[in-house]
């Protein structure tokens, strides 16, 4: 395996010891498998999955916040919440100063812990939950930075010692529930108290009022559906998020000065963070960024309402696309001199690839410098490659090129302009025949500029095994399921996206009985395989190459009238009361042609107020 690597200073620097002890460290606890409690968990939330992930992580040999031995054993949502070398990423778009004492609160069972015990000097992980606070201790056991408490807010020493102070996915907790704003301001104004002047709490929640959403997505503390953009009138259980307005307004009055950052999908596993100026900056980038549909990670399935990835388009050319974001990562500083600002003035975005093993994870930061926009890439991992010498990634920095992505082109048009388009891009899968295998030559990564030219963007694979023919193959494969996806189904004269797919194929030369897909799905499931984390011997999972394979089958073979701009729920419930309207009407057309209907003068006094009610 032959891998570029920029190598971070951050990833080779041990953080610079703090002198002293903190308060908490200072107080006399009682001692439970490594954790210092402080007061009662009784209490505490927890989600039953807390036992099988401690058993996954005392079977890990890498216990680092990228261990692909972990990520690659999570098999449920809470094990993949828990365990996700992606649940850092939210963190990892800020630069931490290596020499900060850092509180998390809420450490849940240590995927941040971890990370921050990795950054920083000295951590001290609160959280509510012995059984949690356990396994905490358990992932972070090899760091002396990090010290792990059982307790709560209330349970914390007074007086300024902290640098930062984390708080991610437990604000909305603190409350209990309630709409009154005094339990999140009573915290918020202790949490303030702990920090050092010009220090920083950085706070991570989702938005009551996020475009999943709005798309119909079920809340994510419910599950159920418009709860929160309906202002939680059943009640919202033990956790009520805020719109931007409500949480910017709590922090004013906590006495905090505050920046807020979009997340999405959402800050539980990040693909990107950017602040408000790239909405104003570049409003194209703010809404073709983010991937869509948003993963309803433990709700029902989402009722089909609009289109998430439209919606969220139409809000930012609207202006208003801050307020929308799926989560908030927000900095509230203390007043005093700030030193080191986490997000520094010109960095617009971060973004990385949630699913990728660490072999192979990335992260580019987009900055705005001399009138331009720049990427910076780098690995997330500088240790050695291992795997098959024929994949190689190579990241390079580059300017940023407005335009159009060639897909955005294909949406709408008709025949003879795709069959153009596919011929742009086969002319530039020719021109890449000196870089044996650019599999990246994909019209998504083609840009068709305002002079009508069109260049590529991304040329990070290559795979030496690939021909001509199989890169595309696989172009015409993900473009087809894209398209599908983006394009209403009248569009198209098929039923499936495997009908669009053959069709698009069909326009780029290719056999139009669709017998390539087959061999397509088969490489892009083993390419995916490759990039994502291994699958550890000791884990309990279903096979990965046959769970990918499933899925790219079930996307190609979905029905038209499935996909995001096919059939709505109110359609279908106005179709279905058609349907039940004619079949009374049919019914009582029977009963008046019966015989039976001649003696029989209670039913047909029923029969006729039936019509009247019909009627």
């Amino acid at each position: 395996m032959i891998l570029t690597l920029k190598l971070s200073v951050q990833d080779t620097v041990a953080p610079e010891q703090p002198v002293g002890l903190t308060p908490l460290r200072r107080l006399a606890t009682t001692d439970a498998q490594g954790c210092h409690v402080l007061g009662d968990s009784a209490a505490a939330f927890r989600d039953g999955s807390e036992a099988q992930v401690a058993a996954l992580v005392q079977q890990a040999t890498d216990l680092s916040s990228m261990s692909d031995q972990l990520f690659g054993a999570a098999a449920t949502w809470p094990q993949l919440y828990h365990l996700a070398s992606s649940r850092a990423n939210i963190l990892r778009a800020l630069h931490l100063p290596r020499s900060a004492t850092v509180l998390e609160v809420g450490a849940g069972c240590g995927a941040i812990t971890r990370y921050l015990g990795e950054a920083c000097a000295m951590v001290d992980a609160l959280e509510p939950s012995l059984d949690r606070a356990r396994v905490a201790r358990l992932r972070s056991a090899d760091l002396s930075t990090v010290e792990v408490f059982v307790g709560g807010i209330a349970q914390l020493p007074t007086g300024p010692a902290y640098d930062v102070v984390v708080v991610v996915g437990v604000l909305e907790y603190l409350g209990s529930g309630t709409a009154d704003a005094e339990p999140y301001l009573e915290s918020l104004a202790r949490l303030r108290s702990v920090l050092r002047d010009g220090g920083t709490m950085i706070i991570a929640i989702e938005n009551r009022l996020g475009v999943k959403y709005l798309a119909g997505a079920p809340e994510d503390h419910s599950g159920r559906v418009y709860d929160s953009i309906e202002g939680y009138m059943r009640g919202a259980g033990k956790a009520r998020t805020f719109s931007r307005a409500k949480l910017e307004e709590l922090l004013a009055q906590a006495g905090f000065t505050f920046s807020v950052l979009s997340a999405f999908p959402d800050f539980k596993l990040a693909r990107a963070i950017f602040s408000d100026d790239l909405y104003r900056t570049e409003p194209s980038l703010a809404w073709g960024i983010p991937t869509f549909p948003s993963p309803d990670w433990a709700g029902p399935e989402r009722h089909r309402t609009v289109s998430e990835s439209l919606l969220w388009r139409s809000l930012v050319e609207a202006g208003v696309g801050q307020h929308f974001a799926n989560s908030f990562l927000v900095l509230a500083r203390k007043d005093g001199t700030v030193s080191t600002r986490l997000w520094p003035d010109d960095q617009l975005a971060a973004f990385y690839h949630p699913h990728r093993g660490k072999q192979f994870a990335t992260e580019t930061r987009l900055f705005r410098s001399d009138s331009a926009l720049h990427f910076q890439r780098r690995p997330l991992f500088s240790g050695e490659a291992d795997g098959a010498a024929d994949l190689v990634q190579t990241l390079q920095d580059s300017t940023y090129i407005p335009g159009t992505e060639m897909t955005e082109e294909m949406v709408g048009a008709g025949d003879d302009r795709l069959k153009e388009l596919l011929r742009e891009w086969l002319l530039i899968v020719d021109a890449n025949k000196a870089e044996a295998g650019a599999i990246d030559a994909l019209p998504r990564n083609i840009i068709c500029t305002a002079d009508g030219n069109f260049l590529q963007i991304d040329n990070e694979w290559r795979d030496r095994t690939y021909t001509r023919d199989d890169i595309v193959k696989r172009g015409v494969l993900l473009t087809g399921l894209w398209l599908a996806e983006h394009s209403p189904p009248e569009r198209w004269q098929g039923v499936t996206a495997q009908d669009v797919i053959i069709h698009i194929g069909a326009l780029a030369g290719m056999a139009s009985n669709g017998a390539w897909i087959e061999d397509a799905v088969e490489r892009e499931a083993a390419l995916q395989v490759r990039v994502e984390p291994p699958v550890p011997r000791w884990a309990h999972r279903r096979d990965k190459l046959g769970e990918i394979r499933e899925a790219l089958w079930r996307r190609i073979r979905v029905p038209l009238t499935e996909t995001p701009l096919g059939d709505r729920d109110h359609d279908r419930a106005v179709r279905a009361e058609a349907a039940i309207a004619r079949s009374r009407e049919q019914a009582i057309r029977i009963l008046l042609g019966a015989r039976i209907w001649r003696s029989t003068k209670p039913l047909r006094v029923m029969v006729r107020a039936l019509q009247r009610r019909l009627h």
